[in-house]
């Protein structure tokens, strides 16, 4: 696919302006450059989040609505709890709610023309046809509860595992694009895809839906570890983020008067490099935005000779999707800079905003870029840099034309204003502020890499592993872990974290580990010798599948006084009868 490179766009001849915007847009005119304003809200941590793990996004947890009086809505997602606040046009806290959470999965919530939308989700381990796995809950703007819609069986084992969920609507109807980890099949394995469900925001009955198995024409794939949904009013765009089936980014087009599944756009915009199945493919999607004529995918990813995350755009007519990547930037893993997050912002009919965040790994430091795009993807702008940092709060447009997100640092939120015409005058402004003054950024929730691992921190001082950044026959999971100066102790094992990884031949598990998810090494049909050091696993503690799909007459050396329990444990978890285990 072709590809296009950041210096080759900027030596075509481009201009560059950044405080020019169109005669609609009042912010160019403002003095008003950017503003940041403390408030009282609930506390919570989203500053430098990706809303990522690993390899797959997490459905979204912190929203900001702006409001037509000129208020400004927070909803999130915090500690199982649903908490929803409103403030005024100066961001003074005037109300507080707590949304009763239904079911036992958050996926996502969705601000509607007339009305809000929650989406929650439950397990279905017996595979019923009649357990409900998906509710979607209508609200009044003032938040009363309406009415709901529950979608029963749906193929549906785990709803929005290893992924993402996405919410859009038009003509009365609400689209939700999401995922799920689907019943047994014939192979006998659960297998994980993307869906899709049309509502009827009237009735709340499910006008049209997509969950089984298909190929590649109907939308589907497998495994989709992002999905993202958008409309013009006329049809329905989708991207996903997929390991196999296929191994890209995907974008599909479905008029809204047909189908769901009979989309009459469907293609890989973007390959993926790696063998398929492989669950790392170094790419996030994190976007996915429509302006008049144009659609504009963005996220970071890598390249066969490029293994270091770089961001990324994809755009194209909405009727003629383009193949191949934009490189925003070129980083090569000297530069030892990790790209955190995309967020892209639709700002009028022909331009576009991309922000990210990158984090210096050697001084541990953080900064914002910024960038306006033609609508076609050129270049509009130099690249800006700024100390406002991002958060899991997508930025959004107010009623004057401003930009506005929040940031928390387990702390009350920081609103942070700027006006996206300016981005020059922004930068310059905010090259050397200090955000959280006299404080440290949290780590809990962070993932991070060390020594081509990934892991995440889940305490003050515990990690989870989540994988390995390339592929290797050796895997150490280490006792403990020492990241910015402090030590972790390596307590849990990610479900799906070695998932696949045919090259693994050995591995050895440290003896602070409590948990292994399941799937963790699920098909490593080439690992032969696993190594227990720890003596604190129990049969609810091992996932299911964690070791299904091994070798068949692997190795497992384990804890002398454990062995018994460990073979009993293990085997229900997956290990062939044939394998041996030792002390």
């Amino acid at each position: 696919m072709k590809k296009k490179s950041l210096l080759s766009l900027l030596l075509s001849g481009l201009m560059i302006f950044t405080s020019i915007c169109p005669a609609s847009a009042s912010p160019s005119e403002s003095n008003d450059i950017y503003k940041v304003t403390s408030t009282s809200g609930a506390s919570s941590n989203t500053i430098h989040q990706t809303g990522t793990d690993f390899y797959y996004q997490t459905p979204q947890t912190a929203y900001l609505t702006p409001l037509a009086n000129g208020n400004y809505e927070r909803l999130e997602y915090i500690d199982e709890n649903i908490i929803c606040e409103t403030y005024d046009s100066s961001f003074k806290l005037l109300k507080t709610r707590k949304i009763p959470f239904e079911l036992s999965l958050w996926g996502g919530y969705f601000s509607g023309s007339e009305y809000n939308y929650l989406l929650f989700g439950q397990s279905n381990s017996s595979e019923s046809n009649k357990k409900e796995v998906f509710r979607i809950v209508k609200y009044d703007k003032n938040w009363n509860r309406i009415n709901s819609c529950s979608i029963n069986g749906a193929n549906t084992c785990i709803p929005f595992h290893a992924g993402s969920a996405d919410m859009t609507e038009t003509n009365g109807k609400l689209y939700i694009h999401t995922c799920h980890e689907m019943y047994k099949t014939e192979d006998g394995y659960h297998h994980q895809a993307n869906c899709t469900f049309v509502i009827n925001e009237n009735s709340m009955i499910v006008d049209d839906s997509f969950y089984d198995i298909m190929n590649h024409s109907y939308g589907y794939v497998s495994h989709s570890f992002s999905q993202k949904i958008s409309t013009d009013g006329n049809n329905i765009y989708r991207a996903d983020l997929g390991d196999a089936y296929p191994r890209g980014i995907t974008f599909s087009v479905t008029n809204i008067n047909n189908k769901i599944y009979e989309p009459h756009i469907y293609e890989s915009v973007i390959d993926i490099p790696g063998n398929l199945g492989q669950n790392y493919t170094g790419f996030t999607l994190d976007s996915l935005k429509l302006n008049q004529n144009h659609y504009m995918i963005s996220g970071s990813g890598i390249t066969k000779n490029n293994i270091t995350p770089n961001v990324y755009i994809n755009c194209g007519s909405k009727t003629s999707p383009s193949s191949g990547a934009i490189w925003i930037t070129n980083y090569k893993k000297s530069n030892h800079i990790e790209i955190l997050q995309t967020k892209l912002i639709s700002l009028n009919s022909t331009q576009f905003l991309l922000m990210w965040e990158e984090k210096n790994t050697v001084k541990n430091t953080y900064e914002t870029k910024m960038i306006l795009l033609n609508e076609d993807g050129k270049l509009a702008s130099s690249i800006y840099t700024s100390k406002l940092p991002l958060s899991l709060c997508d930025p959004v447009m107010n009623n004057d034309g401003m930009l506005v997100w929040y940031v928390t640092n387990d702390k009350s939120p920081l609103f942070i204003k700027i006006n996206p015409y300016q981005l020059s005058k922004v930068s310059s402004a905010t090259k050397s502020l200090t955000i959280f003054s006299n404080s440290k950024f949290s780590l809990i929730g962070r993932t991070v890499t060390i020594s081509g691992r990934k892991y995440k921190i889940i305490s003050t001082n515990k990690v989870t592993f989540l994988g390995m950044t390339k592929k290797s026959s050796t895997l150490t999971i280490p006792d403990t872990v020492k990241y910015s100066g402090k030590t972790y102790k390596v307590t849990s094992i990610s479900k799906n974290a070695c998932q696949k990884q045919t090259k693994l031949k050995k591995v050895i598990i440290g003896k602070n580990i409590t948990t292994i998810g399941s799937k963790s090494f699920y098909k490593c049909k080439n690992l032969k010798s696993i190594s227990i050091k720890t003596s604190k696993l129990t049969l609810s503690k091992v996932g299911s599948s964690a070791f299904k799909g091994t070798y068949k007459k692997a190795k497992f050396k384990v804890p002398a006084k454990k062995k018994a329990l460990y073979k009993k444990i293990l085997v229900k978890r997956g290990a062939s009868k044939k394998a041996k285990f030792t002390k």
